[in-house]
């Protein structure tokens, strides 16, 4: 059996994002908090704000945002990094796919 993961925002989350070239705040209408993330992890927000997205789907993403190669062992790592983040702000959530 193949174990597939996927990111999604949280559903009962109502997240609005805004990003600067050094980073955002992303405020959550549902709870009322405001939380600064770093560029990356605001990326990966607006990302995931359409559907859910696995590791590799953030990276394909990301690489064309950010303009580096898809297979960059850095954009693994920051898309790793920007999820972890995420995810004990209890902004996202694993789902299976």
């Amino acid at each position: 059996m193949v174990n597939c993961q996927s990111w999604q925002i949280s559903p009962d989350l109502k997240l609005e994002v805004q990003l600067w070239p050094d980073g955002g705040v992303v405020f959550s209408r549902a709870s009322g908090d405001t939380h600064w993330v770093p560029e990356s992890a605001g990326l990966v927000l607006q990302m995931l704000q359409d559907s859910p997205l696995t590791p590799q789907a953030l990276q394909q993403k990301l690489a064309i945002r950010l303009e580096m190669a898809e297979d960059d062992t850095v954009l693994s790592n920051i898309v790793d990094v920007a999820c972890e983040m995420l995810l004990k702000a209890n902004l996202i959530e694993s789902v299976s796919c």
